[in-house]
C-alpha cells in the first residue's frame, strides 16, 4: 500500500464513510457505549498502573477479568432467578 504525504490536512482527500457531522457522530458514539455498558458493564479501573516487573501486568489484567466475569454471571442468575 502506498504511503502519501501532505503538507497540509487540506490537501489530504476526505474520507468517504463520514460526513463531518460531528453531532450525529457524537449520539453514535454514545448509543455503541450505552449499549455496550448494558451488555458487557465491562471496566476496568481507570489510572496509570506501575508493576513491579513485566509478569505482574498481565496477571492483574487476568484478576480484572475474572472479576467482570463473576459479576456479569452473578447479574445473569438475579435476572433469571427474577423471571
Amino acid at each position: 500500500m502506498p504511503t502519501y504525504r501532505f503538507r497540509h490536512p487540506e490537501e489530504a482527500p476526505r474520507s468517504g464513510w463520514s460526513d463531518g457531522n460531528a453531532e450525529e457522530n457524537l449520539r453514535a458514539l454514545r448509543s455503541v457505549s450505552a449499549f455496550y455498558q448494558r451488555v458487557a458493564g465491562a471496566h476496568f479501573p481507570p489510572g496509570v498502573h506501575r508493576y513491579r516487573g513485566v509478569d505482574e501486568a498481565p496477571a492483574e489484567g487476568e484478576e480484572w477479568l475474572e472479576e467482570q466475569v463473576r459479576a456479569l454471571r452473578q447479574r445473569r442468575l438475579a435476572a433469571q432467578n427474577k423471571s
